[in-house]
């Protein structure tokens, strides 16, 4: 279907007119595009400043929601990809809620195998105060065999198999 060919090509080119640079994908939609499971949601979420809390309905049951968002990341915490703007996944995955690692395990094991030491998210983790989040990642690296860098995080290191 042409649509599915566009989907991503039109969110890109949709809102770099509208929004210029200042616009990115939600943490939920960049961690998988980088685990390249590019299945065409019913919503994408762009944050921007310029956004207006705004629904544009598209074809087929698909949607853009542009949520307001007072600025912008870090520019390290995004990443271009085919005019996309999402967040890296370093950054993406102290972003989002705990349930997306449920929803989509396949990729969270993909992303996750991808970040190579805790130093990716431990400056992320500690400037905000996340250790429901640091927590949440050291059991995520323990379920896909990466105990090393789970004991990297701070709080979280686990001693013996059963004792975490």
């Amino acid at each position: 279907m042409p649509w599915d060919a566009s989907f991503w090509e039109f969110c890109a080119r949709y809102c770099a007119v509208r929004f210029g640079d200042d616009w990115h994908l939600s943490p939920e939609q960049s961690l998988p595009l980088h685990a390249e499971h590019a299945v065409i949601p019913q919503q994408v979420v762009i944050y921007s400043p310029k956004g207006t809390n705004n629904t544009l309905e598209l074809l087929f049951g698909t949607s853009l929601y542009d949520l307001r968002q007072k600025q912008m990341p870090p520019a390290l915490d995004l990443a271009t990809w085919d005019g996309l703007r999402p967040f890296r996944p370093k950054a993406a995955v102290v972003k989002v809620p705990g349930a997306f690692f449920n929803r989509y395990p396949v990729e969270s094991q993909v992303v996750l195998g991808r970040i190579r030491d805790a130093s990716d998210v431990l400056g992320r983790l500690l400037d905000g105060g996340h250790s429901v989040v640091a927590g949440r990642l050291a059991g995520a690296f323990r379920r896909i065999d990466r105990p090393d860098v789970a004991d990297e995080i701070p709080g979280f290191r686990c001693y013996g198999r059963h004792s975490c």
